[in-house]
């Protein structure tokens, strides 16, 4: 039997422990790399979508604007009409003589 050179083994195993060290290092800066990367495009997709809702809501609140016009101006109209409506029936009541109050 030969005799082991146990400083060469010794070598060999410092080299083969550093190297998985540094594999596995390589390895961990490389999936952070990709967590960054991913992480990124969550970021944009999410600023994408919260835009998009936003945009979404403000043409919301633009018709519901829109149509709170239209119906304030319907009534508006409404009133002023019913108004004039009394008005005109009370003008015929007063003048048969027939007012409220007076008998």
């Amino acid at each position: 039997m030969k005799a082991q050179n146990w400083f060469a083994v010794g070598l060999d195993f410092v080299i083969v422990v550093v190297g998985v060290f540094v594999g596995l290092q390589v390895q961990d800066w490389n999936d952070s790399r990709k967590e960054r990367v991913e992480e990124g495009v969550l970021m944009v997709r999410l600023f994408e979508e919260t835009r998009s809702l936003i945009d979404a809501h403000e043409r919301e609140l633009a018709s519901l604007r829109s149509r709170a016009k239209v119906l304030i101006g319907f009534v508006a109209e409404r009133r002023d009409h019913l108004l004039e409506l009394k008005d005109t029936l009370v003008d015929l009541i007063e003048r048969q003589g027939q007012a409220p109050g007076t008998k």
